[in-house]
C-alpha cells in the first residue's frame, strides 16, 4: 500500500475543491493506505470545530462525515503552525487528532510520503 499525503490549502472560497480531497483520501483510507492530512494557509481554517459541518458534498455525503471518519481512524491532521498563527486561531478549538507543523516538518512529510495531492 501507498503513504500519501493531502494537502489542503484552500478555505471558504474552495470548499468544493476541499470536499473532493477530504474524499479522496476517504477512499485512500478505505483502500488500506496510509494516509495523513496537512492543511496550509486557508486550509488551516478546517481544522476548527464546527467547520464542515454545512457543506454536502457532489457525493451527497457532508464533509462532517468525511473529516469524522478520516479522525476516527487515525488519520492525522497536520496544521500549519505559521498559517494558524497568521490567522490568530486557537488550537485548542481544533478537531481531534490535529498537530501543529512548522516547514521544515511538511517537507520532512513530503519525502516521507509516496505519494501528495495538492488541493
Amino acid at each position: 500500500m501507498a503513504k500519501m499525503l493531502f494537502t489542503i490549502s484552500k478555505g471558504m472560497e474552495g470548499a468544493q475543491m476541499v470536499s473532493r480531497g477530504f474524499h479522496f483520501a476517504k477512499v485512500a483510507k478505505e483502500k488500506g493506505h496510509d494516509v495523513s492530512i496537512f492543511l496550509l494557509e486557508d486550509g488551516v481554517l478546517w481544522a476548527q470545530f464546527g467547520m464542515t459541518e454545512d457543506f454536502v458534498t457532489t457525493t451527497r455525503e457532508t464533509m462532517k462525515e468525511q473529516v469524522d471518519y478520516l479522525s476516527e481512524n487515525g488519520v492525522p491532521f497536520y496544521v500549519c503552525k505559521a498559517c494558524v498563527d497568521k490567522r490568530f486561531l486557537d488550537p485548542d478549538e481544533f478537531i481531534t487528532g490535529s498537530e501543529l507543523k512548522a516547514a521544515p516538518e511538511f517537507i520532512d512529510l513530503l519525502a516521507d510520503h509516496d505519494k501528495h495531492f495538492m488541493i
